[in-house]
């Protein structure tokens, strides 16, 4: 319920409002209201507890300044469950008003908008989402997800106009089915139908706008209808730290601006300083190394590091940052090996290792990995659409050319399948540059230049793709052709021209855009010590 009301202060545009998941971790704390501010480099805390007992429920919140730790506001409610919907628009109104903010009419009547008339269809919802949450937290436990699944219809049993319901089954069926029926030309449907139902009930629901534009950015000619969804989304909920990272990651892959990439990765940072966080800086960190600014990506990668302790990932990313900065192949195999040392089932460092030791030619640790990863492909049922030649190469390195030609055929048929139907690893052009790799090892010349002469037509080249065109051992075969050579340079023209116009772009900017932030408005944070 707490959760309702910082969703209900996210709305206001003139608020900055940190996400739910950067307070979890302050529950239990034993810091004080200064330092959980000045960690979370907000101005304003709103606390609260919300005790229920059959159909009565009781809510106490206090807004304190962190600055002075004064309270500026405090209430306590008591109504019927029947009218929690009205208690958290009141309270958002009430903590606006104390902070002296306008609220728009379309804002207002938003906040005052009741999610579903039904209490207990509202109660399962929550219970829903939390199995949901528990999905992620807990390694994707499929158990989990499909108690999330159950439990959505169960609410729209009860409420079948509840929009949120919608969107949270919409989720579920995406995360359950996305890789299970990749190469159906219905992929995502059932996604589309949900979300459209909950905007039929509900067409100012941010979340399904987020959920329907990430829809279209998987389809072919629909990513300008995707970032009007995620557009549209912001004007609804101009605090919604999610939209910004999916708008990072699609302006520099889809429409090849890091420009905005940086600018909308500078968004989430700011807003969200919960789980995601060290994701967020993770993805900056990529915006600018792949742009050229490598010790402006490797801050990013140690900030991230700093944060969730996850030394496999820094690991992982370092190996790459060595092998597209410094063109050390040695020196990013060993820090793929590092991070390997430390979980030998996470499938980033097995397959970031069969990339090194094959490009190095060590022919027994890359079969090794390339066993390692179908076995890890086997037991989770995951996917990386780009990694079957390797697996082949791998194969061919211990003279194994029977499971070579096995693998090599399942990247042509990956390859060519996406890009008829235009699936995501062909709009990047992943798909062209792989099969590129195998037509170009089987002597295909023709077929392999056509095919680089499609990702050619890329506006922009990141700096890692650079590095691995001048070392890609499948690539042995067309190295001297006077096209593949000209479609070097091309490619070394458009990285450099994107580079220097990020550079022009930062050379205008003020230091704080390089680091995190200060806020320019006051933030607010809510947090629930306890609850019953």
């Amino acid at each position: 319920m707490m959760e309702d009301i910082r969703n209900n202060l996210a709305k206001i545009g003139d608020l900055r409002v940190i996400s739910k998941t950067s307070t979890e971790k302050y529950r239990e704390t034993d810091l004080s209201i200064k330092e959980i501010a000045q960690e979370l480099k907000v101005a304003f805390l709103l606390e609260g507890t919300v005790q229920r007992s059959g159909d009565k429920v009781k809510i106490h919140a206090q807004l304190i300044e962190a600055k002075t730790d004064d309270h500026l506001w405090s209430e306590t409610y008591l109504s019927d469950l029947n009218d929690i919907f009205k208690i958290q628009s009141e309270i958002a109104q009430a903590i606006a008003n104390e902070l002296y903010t306008v609220i728009t009419p379309e804002e207002l009547s938003i906040i005052e908008t009741a999610p579903t008339s039904d209490i207990t269809a509202y109660d399962i919802f929550l219970r829903a989402r939390d199995n949901h949450n528990k999905y992620w937290s807990d390694n994707m436990d499929i158990k989990s997800l499909d108690n999330a699944i159950t439990l959505y219809h169960r609410a729209l049993d009860n409420d079948s106009t509840f929009a949120r319901a919608y969107t949270g089954l919409a989720m579920a069926y995406w995360e359950k089915h996305f890789w299970p029926n990749y190469f159906e030309p219905t992929l995502l449907d059932s996604v589309l139908v949900l979300v459209n139902k909950a905007l039929s009930f509900d067409d100012r629901l941010d979340e399904a706008y987020f959920v329907r534009g990430r829809y279209y950015g998987q389809k072919p000619d629909s990513m300008n209808a995707a970032m009007n969804d995620m557009n549209m989304a912001l004007e609804l909920n101009p605090n919604y730290a999610e939209v910004y990272r999916y708008k990072s990651r699609v302006s520099a892959w889809a429409f090849e601006d890091y420009v905005e990439a940086i600018k909308n990765g500078q968004m989430a940072v700011n807003l969200d300083h919960g789980p995601q966080f060290p994701q967020s800086l993770t993805n900056l960190a990529n915006f600018y190394a792949q742009s050229g600014f490598l010790e402006m990506g490797k801050e990013y990668y140690e900030k991230a590091l700093l944060l969730d302790n996850d030394s496999i990932k820094y690991f992982q990313n370092m190996s790459l940052l060595y092998f597209f900065s410094k063109e050390n192949l040695q020196g990013a195999y060993n820090y793929a090996l590092s991070g390997y040392r430390l979980d030998s089932t996470n499938m980033g460092s097995v397959m970031y290792l069969l990339w090194y030791s094959s490009f190095l030619g060590m022919a027994e640790e890359a079969n090794y990995c390339a066993l390692k990863l179908i076995e890890i492909f086997n037991s989770t049922n995951a996917r990386i659409p780009g990694i079957w030649h390797r697996i082949g190469y791998a194969f061919l390195l211990v003279n194994n050319p029977e499971q070579a030609e096995y693998y090599f055929n399942e990247q042509i048929e990956w390859s060519e399948k996406s890009i008829k139907l235009s699936r995501q690893f062909a709009q990047t052009y992943g798909a062209h540059y792989d099969l590129a790799c195998v037509m170009a090892f089987k002597g295909e010349t023709e077929k392999a230049i056509e095919l680089l002469k499609e990702l050619n037509k890329m506006t922009f080249i990141p700096k890692w793709w650079i590095t691995q065109f001048k070392y890609e051992p499948f690539f042995e075969n067309i190295r001297e052709d006077e096209r593949f050579q000209q479609i070097m340079k091309d490619l070394n023209a458009k990285y450099r021209k994107e580079h220097d116009r990020v550079l022009e772009w930062l050379n205008g900017q003020t230091l704080s855009l390089i680091h995190i932030s200060e806020p320019t408005r006051p933030f607010t944070l809510s947090r629930m010590p306890s609850s019953a």
